[in-house]
């Protein structure tokens, strides 16, 4: 299973009327910045690579608006075969009023050999638990407060479920 505990990341995001940032260099973004989503590509990319340090381990595809590309939300989906599983994450970004960008991060993982238990014993040991969710267990990031953690019993593994907003970057 694949350790990944997110922390948010700030970032600093050009005022309007600056040119457009650089391209990304992660492939999960190349498409939807081609496409005219530019102003929160930074802070998309920060996210990927907290997802993903090995950008030629996943499979990617992109998804945007035609009208408005750059005022409206765009969303990266990558799909990344693990040992013992697999993961899918949605990365979804919107720039807002106030010029920054709000980024949502939604990663999927299935530990079809480990039960929660285990799971949480020894990738999440740090995280707060919440409270329960159906047939579910809810823990909360010790760095911040924008990340939760979803374990949910799969057959005799774990269905881990984990979500980053972050507000402003």
């Amino acid at each position: 299973m694949r350790i990944a505990v997110c922390a948010l990341v700030a970032c600093a995001i050009g005022a309007p009327g600056q040119a457009a940032p650089a391209p990304p260099k992660t492939n999960a973004l190349q498409d939807i910045y081609q496409g005219g989503f530019k102003a929160c590509a930074p802070a998309m990319e920060k996210m990927v690579r907290l997802i993903h340090p090995d950008d030629a381990a996943y499979a990617n595809l992109g998804m945007w608006s035609m009208d408005k590309t750059d005022s409206q939300m765009a969303t990266a989906v990558t799909s990344e075969r693990l040992e013992g599983g697999h993961a899918v994450t949605t990365f979804s970004a919107v720039k807002t009023a106030a010029g920054s960008c709000d980024v949502s991060v939604t990663y999927v993982e299935t530990d079809l050999a480990e039960a929660c238990a285990h799971v949480r014993e020894n990738a999440y040991k740090a995280w707060k638990y919440v409270g329960d969710f159906n047939d579910a267990t809810v823990y909360q990031d010790p760095t911040t407060p924008n990340s939760k953690l979803v374990l949910t019993p799969a057959g005799s593994g774990c269905l881990i479920v984990k979500s980053i907003v972050g507000y402003g970057l």
